[in-house]
């Protein structure tokens, strides 16, 4: 489809410099130890042409809040809420609630209009991603309770914002004047 070659290979293995434009990770990152998330992190930012990932202290400052006890509130977002940002919800969700930890709420929206998608199934999440939940041992519970979500004033007072790409962060700073 691309014509292009696709490299698949382990996040700690990642030692290129300068040479994509992007990257797509996924919300696999969430499987990876503190230590290990650091270490990738900063290969993915070393590795990319224009470096926008400034998020190394965000990282560093949500793993703070989560030790020190204080309660914030974390909020993915991507174009529809129904893949990514519903997934990388889910399963930062459920590894808190695994882990006993109360005080980090978690949230997900999509700058998508709801009125756009055509009904209520189509906010719920695809079985594909069921079933790689399921897979993940993720609480029954918390995928049969998920709904997509538009962005809206519940979602402005997060204290954390993991976008999918510079699209969706350039929209939280320009619209709803995030930073």
């Amino acid at each position: 489809l691309l014509k292009k070659e696709v490299k698949q290979i382990n996040f700690l293995n990642i030692d290129y410099k300068n040479m994509f434009d992007g990257i797509f990770v996924c919300v696999s990152l969430l499987h990876l130890s503190n230590d290990d998330l650091i270490i990738v992190l900063k290969n993915l930012e070393f590795s990319k042409r224009e470096v926008i990932m400034e998020n190394l202290e965000g990282v560093e400052r949500l793993k703070s809040d989560i030790i020190n006890d204080n309660n914030k509130k974390v909020c993915f977002i991507c174009t529809a809420n129904i893949n990514r940002s519903a997934v990388s919800h889910l399963l930062f969700e459920d590894k808190l609630l695994k882990e006993g930890i109360e005080n980090i709420s978690v949230v997900s929206a999509g700058f998508l209009p709801v009125s756009q998608k055509i009904s209520k199934e189509d906010l719920s999440l695809g079985q594909d991603y069921e079933k790689i939940l399921a897979d993940f041992e993720v609480d029954q519970d918390l995928i049969s309770n998920f709904y997509s979500e538009e962005f809206s004033d519940k979602h402005i007072d997060s204290d954390y914002f993991i976008v999918v790409s510079q699209k969706h962060k350039t929209l939280l700073i320009r619209k709803y004047n995030i930073s």
